[in-house]
């Protein structure tokens, strides 16, 4: 199972705009206000990750694939 131990690296990437993780990730961390395209496959997140992306402002395209698991 791949998995990301942590994704607090993605905090100093200040111009970042797209970004796509394929894996398990534990916790889904604050994303830079840069982020104007993400992609989360088989992330399997127990906690609901909208609340954390909805606060994204530049955020134009999002696509979950297997990214919450949770109810």
């Amino acid at each position: 199972v791949n998995s990301f131990p942590s994704l607090e690296f993605i905090n100093r990437c200040e111009k970042l705009q797209k970004l796509c993780l394929k894996g398990r990730i534990k916790k889904l961390p604050l994303f830079l206000n840069s982020i104007t395209m993400m992609v989360l496959r088989d992330s399997v997140l127990t906690e609901d990750p909208m609340p954390n992306l909805g606060m994204l402002p530049n955020l134009r395209n999002l696509e979950l694939f297997s990214a919450y698991e949770g109810e």
